[in-house]
C-alpha cells in the first residue's frame, strides 16, 4: 500500500507496471526539484553578490528559499492522494506543512548556532545524523499536511475514478 492509499483509505485501480512507471516518473520529478533547489541556492548566492539594496537582498533570499520548497510540497500534496484533488483543496495541508517546515528549519538553525561544538564531541558523522533527523522531521510534517487534507470535509473526492 502507498502512503496516499493508507491515509485516504482508498485503493488505486492501476496495474503493477503502470504503477511502477508512475512512481519512477514522480521520483524523477522530485529529484529534478531537489536539484533545482540546489541550483537556486548556488545561483542565488551569485546573484546576491551583485544586489546592493539590503531590502531587495532580503526579499530575494526569502523568495528563493520559499518558492522551490513550496513547489515540492504542492507536488506531493497533489500527487499523493489516490484521487484527483484541486489546488484549492490542498491549501490547509500546505499551510500546515510549510509551517512545520519553517519551525523545523528555525529549530535546526538554533541548534547549529548554539551547539556549534558538536563536531568536537561526536566527530564528522554528526552532520549526517543531524541531516537525516532533519529530513525525517520534514517528512513527518508533510504527512501531517496530507492527513489534514483528508480530515477536512470540503477536501473530499472531486473525481473518484483515478
Amino acid at each position: 500500500m502507498l502512503i496516499g492509499e493508507i491515509i485516504y483509505n482508498q485503493k488505486r485501480k492501476r496495474y503493477y507496471l503502470m504503477h511502477r512507471v508512475v512512481a519512477i516518473f514522480l521520483v524523477v520529478i522530485f529529484m529534478v526539484l531537489i536539484l533545482l533547489m540546489i541550483f537556486m541556492i548556488v545561483l542565488g548566492n551569485i546573484i546576491l553578490k551583485y544586489i546592493e539594496n539590503v531590502w531587495l537582498k532580503s526579499l530575494f533570499e526569502t523568495l528563493m528559499m520559499m518558492v522551490i520548497p513550496s513547489f515540492i510540497i504542492i507536488f506531493f500534496l497533489i500527487f499523493v492522494p489516490p484521487y484527483k484533488i484541486s489546488f484549492k483543496a490542498i491549501i490547509p495541508g500546505y499551510l500546515i506543512t510549510i509551517s512545520s517546515w519553517i519551525i523545523s528549519t528555525f529549530t535546526l538553525e538554533l541548534y547549529l548556532r548554539f551547539f556549534s561544538n558538536f563536531k568536537a564531541l561526536y566527530g564528522i558523522f554528526t552532520m549526517i545524523i543531524i541531516g537525516v533527523i532533519y529530513l525525517y522531521i520534514l517528512i513527518i510534517g508533510l504527512i501531517i499536511g496530507l492527513v489534514a487534507n483528508e480530515h477536512i470535509p470540503k477536501n473530499r473526492i472531486i473525481n473518484q475514478k483515478v
